[in-house]
């Protein structure tokens, strides 16, 4: 495993200023997923292992062909272990962070267990953490997903 995840850095060290360039130049849309987890009052979130190294919420990239929900039960299961259908949407962001136009749907569910198995491959840890104290090194748009969830939870309980 080790030996994959220096196979990883030395990978995403050349991937990344080219793949800056070309956003710089083209400005894609990229599709994105955000999803919260949520057991005992705390949220889950976890640290990146590669890019930004921040905490952040499970998610990722659509694929192409891919439902935004598709991807989000996809990157739950390979972020962090949790298999599930039971998602409700709450929202989207929009961003032009990297130079790309990127649109991020944002889940959510409750769990009744803090058991997650993290990848080791795109996740370096994970940590259940109270919605308002929240890790200081967390990835920008952290504030951004719990604008939505904070919205999304008044209108749940109203």
């Amino acid at each position: 495993m080790e030996y994959q995840q220096k196979l990883n850095k030395i990978y995403y060290f050349f991937k990344n200023p080219i793949y800056r360039t070309y956003c710089f130049i083209f400005r894609p849309k990229s599709l994105g997923v955000k999803i919260i987890v949520e057991n005992e009052n705390k949220v889950l979130m976890v640290r990146i292992s590669y890019a930004h190294k921040l905490w952040s919420f499970p998610g990722g990239g659509v694929d192409k062909g891919e439902s935004f929900k598709g991807s989000a039960l996809r990157e739950l299961e390979e972020e962090v272990g949790i298999k599930t259908t039971d998602l409700v949407e709450m929202g989207e962001y929009h961003s032009k962070r990297n130079f790309k136009r990127n649109v991020v749907r944002c889940f959510y569910m409750k769990v009744n267990s803090s058991f997650v198995k993290i990848d080791n491959f795109e996740i370096s840890e994970a940590g259940w953490y109270n919605p308002d104290q929240l890790p200081k090194d967390s990835s920008s748009a952290v504030l951004q997903i719990m604008e939505i969830y904070h919205k999304f939870k008044k209108n749940v309980r109203s």
